[in-house]
């Protein structure tokens, strides 16, 4: 329905709402707003009918929109009509706003939200940043399982330096020893007041430097000989005025040597080189050293002809300030020699 067309009905309506409030007496205040309500409408049917002239002045000036509105009136008897009569001329009129006018009314209220559209495709990744600063140290693991023994490494170059000892009584070094030379055992003569306090192992062949030949008078070194008759505690039996030999053995793995008297084996993680019984010269004697002399002792090829010289005796304990027991007087002592 047209815009024209709706102002004339409502028009109508106004007026005869106003003649039937006339007729009716206690409606004065009614009356009064229902009147200026109807002005309101007579001026809005004026604006309309001053619209449809314009129209008409404009289409004269426009050929195209002549022709426009002339298509457009050709229809307009085949639409139904209204004819509502307020007074003279006034039908012309309605039709003439309800084909020609058009106004816009205003907007409607906002319809409803729609639902949720899908979700979009994932974006491409974006660029790496940078790095980040590096975060406190976590707290510890717990620990793992003991892992396989690895596999054995090569074998170590040997220590520097070690420690030296002589092996008296025998020609070779024990399997812990390395041999550094054979020699035969040596000293000053055991009723001579002068010369050394201690037996030597001399090498087999002597290496001169200056020398005089002949006899000087100075001091002398003579070779050694067991002095043993009765009751050898050695394994072999025919040692008595044989020459004593010896050996100066290397313990390269290890830098400590010392012979202990009195024991036959070594402390608890030191190496037993060798083990025997302690000998030195007669008491009646001069002094000599104390030595270890082998448990299984060998002898010089050639010797046995009693020449004397420097002579190894058996160490027996004697009680006093040596405390028996544990000591026994009388009884041979027995020594060992030990390195680490």
């Amino acid at each position: 329905m047209g815009l024209g067309l709706l102002v004339v009905c409502l028009g109508i309506v106004m007026t005869s709402c106003t003649a039937h409030l006339e007729m009716t007496s206690g409606n004065e205040e009614v009356l009064k707003v229902v009147r200026s309500l109807q002005e309101r409408f007579e001026n809005l049917e004026h604006l309309v009918h001053e619209n449809k002239r314009f129209q008409e002045a404009f289409v004269l000036h426009s050929p195209a929109l002549s022709d426009q509105m002339k298509t457009k009136d050709k229809k307009t008897p085949n639409d139904k009509s209204f004819l509502l009569k307020r007074g003279p001329g006034s039908s012309e009129e309605v039709q003439n706003a309800e084909s020609t006018c058009t106004f816009r009314g205003r907007d409607g209220r906002d319809g409803k939200n729609g639902r949720d559209g899908k979700d979009g495709k994932d974006g491409r990744d974006g660029i790496n940043g940078g790095t980040g600063t590096q975060g406190p140290p976590g707290p510890q693991g717990v620990a793992g399982a003991k892992g396989d023994m690895g596999k054995a490494g090569l074998p170590g170059k040997d220590a520097a330096g070690g420690t030296v000892y002589v092996r008296w009584g025998r020609k070779t070094c024990p399997s812990t020893s390395s041999l550094v030379y054979e020699g035969i055992a040596g000293g000053s003569q055991w009723n001579e007041k002068g010369g050394g306090g201690n037996y030597q192992c001399l090498p087999r062949v002597p290496q001169w430097g200056k020398y005089t030949d002949g006899i000087q008078q100075l001091s002398y070194i003579y070779g050694g000989e067991y002095e043993i008759l009765t009751n050898s505690p050695f394994s072999k039996a025919a040692l008595h005025n044989q020459d004593v030999v010896c050996v100066v053995c290397h313990a390269r793995t290890r830098s400590a040597q010392m012979m202990i008297p009195g024991w036959k084996k070594c402390p608890a993680r030191w190496t037993q080189e060798y083990t025997g019984y302690l000998m030195a010269e007669r008491y009646t004697h001069h002094r000599s050293s104390f030595v270890c002399m082998d448990e299984s002792p060998e002898t010089n090829p050639g010797g046995g002809k009693d020449t004397n010289g420097a002579l190894f005796y058996l160490v027996e304990a004697q009680c006093g300030a040596l405390p028996c027991p544990n000591y026994v007087s009388g009884r041979e002592l027995t020594c060992v020699m030990c390195t680490k």
